[in-house]
């Protein structure tokens, strides 16, 4: 099967690209076919590492910014709670000084 694999390369030049297959290049190279093959599996693997780490940042971050904005949310609420408190102490204490006269 790897006989039958057709490797692409381009000289830069215009019309330049050609597809070699894998038995000719072993013939110019022996060692050629298996260092491309390796290359490729290990930069493949090494893309799929990366693409697996930047979605768990991704998830992890979002995680962060949903916990902050929880974290947000609950302090702006215990503000306006301590504020509805003083303001309802105040006003109470006007409430009963005015029963009192």
């Amino acid at each position: 099967e790897w006989k039958k694999r057709a490797y692409f390369h381009h000289t830069g030049y215009p019309k330049g690209a050609s597809w070699t297959l894998a038995w000719q290049l072993h013939e110019i190279n022996p060692t050629l076919v298996s260092s491309s093959e390796f290359q490729y599996l290990v930069l493949k693997r090494l893309g799929q590492t990366i693409l697996f780490c930047v979605s768990r940042l991704w998830i992890w971050q979002h995680w962060w910014l949903y916990l902050f904005a929880k974290i947000i949310i609950d302090i702006i609420f215990l503000n306006t709670i301590i504020i509805i408190k003083k303001h309802l102490k105040s006003f109470l204490l006007k409430v009963k000084s005015w029963s009192n006269k």
